[in-house]
């Protein structure tokens, strides 16, 4: 009886340091568990943020954009509007020289 009861009590004492080895993994995962959480947040947190910032870049770049095209059609209008006057200036220069010579044909 009293082998039978000392094997009673190492199985109970097994079965209790399992229990407690079982209960002490569970922790630890739990622990895990809880810190992946916090990072997969963190990283959520990070991401949305990062979103927000490329977004305000690119928003300031199609700005920059806009603004360089716009400069860019104003310096082409005014190349259009040089291009006009020298045409107008070169056209009343010719008018010019060819009334010159022919005066200058009808008084030789």
């Amino acid at each position: 009886a009293e082998a039978r009861l000392a094997a009673e009590m190492t199985t109970l004492h097994a079965a209790q340091s399992a229990i407690a080895a079982a209960q002490s993994t569970e922790a630890q995962l739990q622990a895990t568990l809880t810190e992946l959480q916090g990072t997969i947040e963190s990283l959520r947190s990070e991401a949305a943020a990062a979103r927000k910032d490329a977004a305000a870049t690119v928003a300031e770049r199609e700005t920059r954009i806009a603004a360089l095209e716009a400069t860019i059609a104003r310096l082409e209008a005014a190349q259009l509007e040089q291009r006009a006057a020298g045409a107008a200036e070169l056209t009343a220069a010719r008018e010019a020289a060819a009334e010159a010579r022919e005066r200058y044909e009808a008084a030789a």
